[in-house]
């Protein structure tokens, strides 16, 4: 067997990850994430010897690990399907469209609380609550969030379920933002809801576990009410354990 072909240090690496800006063209494609982020260059035709620059596409490291993955339950992605996303993404970049929202400066809409709830195509989704607590020492608001996300709601095992708590700050740039070593969370209003965005977050929360993308606001009373007391408790398990900034 011949040994494996690196990719390391190339050219064909560094054109993979300069034309793709480092953006995840699953990620992109499926669920309009704009975010870079970390992740591995995948092969299309499963084959590690063929670095073929049209073979390449780059992967955040939960579509990478699912695009390697055999499954038996569920319909994994295919090479054409892989094919139209690493395309439609590039064409993005060549384009100049591929700027995350945040990025993209401008005015942004004051910090929303409510419940808000995002529906993935993954087989999971997440709620986050975000509420005005109190104020600061020096008159700004202090804000906590509360969230819940799953994957694998189909599984025999069950789901895989992470969840976050934290409060913070209000600061100048109408962002709800979290740090924890390689991780980060960035919170915005945008249209009637609050889009959400990650970094680090592979493993972070559990295998396949995510918080980025958009969300729409609670408008069910039972729900709201169901979720208020569950958050409640778990403010009161863990007063005291956010960080504060």
């Amino acid at each position: 067997m011949s040994p494996r072909k690196s990719l390391r240090g190339t050219n064909i690496e560094a054109d993979v990850l300069w034309e793709s800006k480092r953006r995840c063209a699953v990620c992109f494609s499926l669920y309009g994430i704009l975010d870079v982020k970390k992740g591995q260059i995948a092969h299309i035709n499963k084959d590690r010897n063929d670095n073929r620059i049209e073979n390449l596409v780059f992967l955040c490291f939960d579509h990478h690990d699912q695009y390697d993955s055999v499954t038996s339950q569920s319909k994994n992605f295919t090479k054409i399907e892989m094919k139209r996303y690493r395309d439609e993404l590039l064409i993005a970049c060549r384009q100049g469209l591929v700027t995350s929202r945040f990025e993209a400066g401008g005015n942004l809409p004051a910090i929303r609380t409510g419940l808000f709830a995002r529906r993935s195509s993954l087989d999971g989704g997440s709620v986050i609550s975000i509420t005005k607590t109190r104020k600061n020492w020096d008159g700004r608001s202090v804000f906590q969030v509360i969230g819940e996300a799953y994957t694998g709601i189909s599984r025999i095992g069950g789901p895989n379920m992470g969840f976050i708590g934290f409060e913070t700050t209000e600061n100048s740039s109408s962002l709800i933002e979290f740090y924890d070593g390689n991780y980060s969370l960035l919170i915005g209003a945008t249209g009637k809801g609050i889009l959400v965005e990650e970094e680090g977050e592979f493993g972070y929360h559990g295998v396949g576990v995510h918080f980025f993308g958009e969300y729409e606001r609670v408008t069910s009373p039972f729900l709201r009410m169901r979720w208020w007391s569950r958050s409640l408790f778990v403010s009161h398990f863990r007063r005291g354990k956010w960080p504060d900034q």
